[in-house]
């Protein structure tokens, strides 16, 4: 996605599915990126915000919070990555392109990594079956020899 502060009313109500927040699609049903960047704590004092969570909103305060943080911080970058100029890949320095948040390639999405991890090579069967077998062979021996 796009910087907040340009969102559409779908991006706002794709947003709080994908943050794990659709019980506010609704009622912010009619909300943009600044309208979804301006809510405050007094606005979920009053309906239809009020009837949504008895937390007066602190979870969808504290994302809405970070995609501030991660506002300014992508605002006042100035083509600096960590305090060091970033290198395109044509080797000169400035901005190398639309930035990734926290290394993510596909924006918010996170992708799990399958790393295989190969079983351990045991014997066909545990040496308990064996010991077992064997104790059957001679609880056997001694059934016949003492008939």
């Amino acid at each position: 996605m796009n910087k907040a502060a340009s969102w559409s009313k779908e991006e706002v109500s794709l947003w709080l599915t994908d943050q794990g927040l659709q019980e506010f699609s609704e009622p912010l049903q009619n909300y943009d990126g600044p309208a979804l960047l301006s809510l405050a704590t007094d606005d979920f004092k009053r309906s239809p915000l009020s009837r949504v969570t008895s937390d007066c909103g602190r979870l969808l305060l504290e994302k809405i919070e970070t995609l501030k943080i991660e506002h300014h911080i992508d605002v006042h970058k100035n083509g600096h990555a960590n305090g060091h100029m970033v290198l395109n890949h044509s080797g000169n320095a400035g901005s190398a392109g639309k930035a990734h948040r926290n290394g993510v390639v596909n924006g918010f999405h996170k992708e799990l990594v399958q790393i295989p991890i190969p079983e351990p090579c045991s014997p066909q069967f545990p040496p308990e079956w064996g010991k077992t077998a064997v104790a059957l062979v001679y609880a056997l021996c001694c059934f016949v020899l003492t008939t």
